[in-house]
């Protein structure tokens, strides 16, 4: 049981694809709320938009996947021990009140994670609401599966081998003992599977479905046409190139990192997945040649 209830909140920051930043509208709210924000930042040319508590991590060629959550891993291994709340929020949510962590807190006294929202109104490049999501917990597993979550440290850490995306789902899915009905095409990767399986159910008897949701909208910050991020279809390079977490990737100062049995056709898909999400930026600018390697800056305690 939570007592001290002391939170930190954490937020990814990486952008293989070149995008339309929202972080620094994202960290405005977090100057009234009491709670320190703490970024996990990897950049592919060596300039951070971030500054202060955190860790940044240096990327190349090797590390073109989809990273999030294991930056988030890698921040809450360094976040110091005292910290047993961990609000996981994308760098694209913000609120109109601070009802989220007010009223999570309270939730988390009985729940393992807590959606910190009830919908999202998602806002278009003119700066008007063009729809609406309902979240994954309030509305009976419909839309929203990630955005922001508040959890029990012990939750950690996050499967992170989804190399195109769907952690969200995927944990969501895990902590509430919910199939993964959509496979999206890798279900034929046998081994995949069954690893993937296996530690869903290790997550699920970390939370045992004890989760809950604040009742409270949010609102997603523009950062480029969703339809252009191709989210249909993009598992099918598990299966069709028969992807192997336990070989494929590796970890590397927490980010992952691809190995020398990673299959060219494999990685080549996936870059160029990235190449044409949000932006139509060409990724070879963000990289720089013999510019590779990391260099982690320690968490402040």
């Amino acid at each position: 049981m939570i007592v001290a209830m002391n939170v930190a909140a954490i937020t990814p920051l990486f952008a293989p694809s070149g995008r339309l930043s929202t972080f620094h509208e994202f960290k405005r709210q977090f100057k009234s709320l009491g709670i320190p924000l703490y970024v996990a930042e990897l950049s592919y040319n060596g300039v951070f938009e971030s500054h202060g508590l955190g860790i940044k991590e240096r990327a190349d060629e090797r590390n073109i996947m989809w990273q999030k959550e294991a930056l988030l891993n890698a921040l809450v291994d360094k976040l110091p021990a005292h910290y047993d709340a961990i609000a996981l929020i994308d760098c694209d949510i913000i609120w109109p009140n601070s009802k989220w962590i007010e009223e999570g807190k309270k939730k988390l006294k009985k729940a393992n994670a807590v959606q910190l929202f009830e919908k999202i109104l998602y806002y278009n490049k003119q700066g008007s609401i063009s729809h609406t999501n309902e979240g994954w917990v309030a509305h009976k597993h419909r839309h929203s599966p990630g955005g922001a979550w508040l959890v029990r440290r012990e939750m950690f850490p996050l499967i992170d081998y989804m190399i195109v995306g769907g952690g969200d789902r995927v944990m969501t899915c895990a902590w509430s003992g919910t199939p993964l009905l959509r496979t999206e095409g890798f279900e034929n990767n046998w081994y995949f599977m069954m690893k993937l399986n296996e530690d869903m159910n290790k997550q699920y008897k970390k939370c045992q479905n004890k989760i809950d949701y604040v009742d409270t909208p949010c609102f997603h910050l523009f950062h480029g046409d969703v339809l252009s991020r191709y989210y249909q279809n993009r598992l099918n390079c598990i299966g069709d190139y028969w992807f192997n977490p336990d070989k494929d990737i590796t970890h590397e100062d927490g980010i992952l990192a691809w190995t020398r049995n990673a299959d060219p056709k494999l990685r080549k898909f996936v870059k160029n997945y990235f190449n044409k999400r949000n932006e139509p930026v060409d990724i070879s600018q963000y990289i720089q040649d013999g510019q590779g390697g990391f260099s982690v800056t320690q968490v402040d305690s």
